[in-house]
């Protein structure tokens, strides 16, 4: 079984395991692991975001695995690329010819349509990143609720998608923060490497 495959069919086994719950996280309602077939019009979005501190670790190649994983079960996948380094966006669109991105999103007030994408894969969404994102950092610190400003931005999106998965960059900038307070989940990928573990241990405790 390759690694793609394996992540496909852990995200499949990962999403049906658990009940149906909801609860409130970061003033976003999320469903909390609700299989499509199970799911209610009342419910909206659930969000897991991966962050390590330590480049190299598999970040996005976890993120965009188990999106596509969770798109080939039957859920309605929104992945938002919030890294500069845009590695989730080139996977789908290697030509890098992205006219609006996440900075758009928050920044300038495009429209949720005008910024979302679609993917080869059914199910599946992309919000993409460019290197303009990293100006995101600054100009977050000050904007008025900036804690807030990721939630906002993908409020359009929360009727429509099943889950939302959120690929952050290997630090702990405003746009991080900001990301980690509209998700419900944390993942840590991470190696067996010295800085990798390091890395997970500065996740855990915060710093």
């Amino acid at each position: 079984m390759s690694r793609s495959d394996h992540a496909v069919s852990t995200a499949q086994h990962h999403c049906a395991a658990h009940p149906r719950g909801t609860r409130s996280v970061g003033g976003v309602r999320c469903c909390t692991r609700v299989h499509p077939s199970e799911r209610s019009d009342s419910c909206e979005s659930r969000s897991d975001r991966y962050r390590q501190p330590q480049g190299g670790v598999g970040k996005s190649f976890t993120a965009v695995n188990l999106a596509a994983g969770l798109a080939r079960g039957g859920w309605r996948t929104l992945l938002v690329d919030c890294d500069p380094q845009s590695n989730a966006t080139s996977m789908f669109d290697p030509e890098d010819d992205v006219e609006f991105d996440i900075y758009d999103l928050i920044k300038e007030d495009v429209p949720f349509d005008k910024v979302v994408r679609r993917t080869r894969l059914d199910n599946l969404d992309l919000v993409p990143a460019t290197l303009a994102v990293a100006k995101l950092d600054q100009e977050l610190v000050t904007m008025h609720r900036r804690e807030d400003q990721l939630t906002m931005a993908l409020a359009p999106a929360f009727p429509d998608y099943d889950a939302i998965v959120l690929d952050l960059s290997p630090n702990l900038g405003q746009l991080v923060i900001t990301a980690l307070n509209a998700a419900e989940w944390l993942v840590v990928p991470t190696d067996a490497s010295k800085w990798g573990r390091r890395g997970s241990t500065c996740s855990s405790s915060g710093r």
